[in-house]
């Protein structure tokens, strides 16, 4: 597709140089998925320069609220579990002050990007926040 942003540039910015035969007008990629390869959520990143300054870690994460540690439901005469008593739930970290409860940042995955490719995301992911930006301005004089 034409207007879709262009993927496959790391493997143009890191091809080899020299005095090598004139590349092949097209190449094909094999995509396959790592065993450990899952899909995560992110509501954030953290990160920065690694202290050799040779790349970029980032860790993307994802907020959420305390999911409590232990709870503790009323038991009726015939054995049925009724409702929980909030007054002994256990929180799943200690509250920040009384009455203010903690976010959660779980942290997803790291990842570890040498200065080439951070630039080659860099622009990637510049290429669909502008696409976004031009279809949600589309949308928005449709209406």
């Amino acid at each position: 597709m034409a207007d879709r942003p262009e993927c496959d540039e790391l493997a143009v910015a890191t091809a080899p140089a020299g005095d090598e035969p004139p590349a092949p007008d097209r190449a094909r990629f094999h995509w396959i998925r790592s065993p450990l390869y899952r899909t995560v959520h992110a509501s954030g990143v953290h990160g920065g320069a690694v202290p050799s300054g040779t790349g970029l870690h980032m860790a993307l994460f994802h907020e959420r609220g305390g999911i409590p540690h232990q709870t503790v439901n009323a038991v009726s005469d015939a054995g049925l579990v009724m409702d929980e008593i909030v007054s002994e739930r256990v929180p799943e970290f200690p509250t920040v002050s009384e009455g203010e409860p903690a976010i959660t940042r779980e942290v997803e995955v790291g990842i570890y990007l040498d200065w080439s490719a951070a630039e080659v995301l860099h622009r990637w992911l510049g290429q669909w926040v502008e696409k976004h930006r031009e279809i949600t301005e589309a949308m928005r004089g449709e209406q």
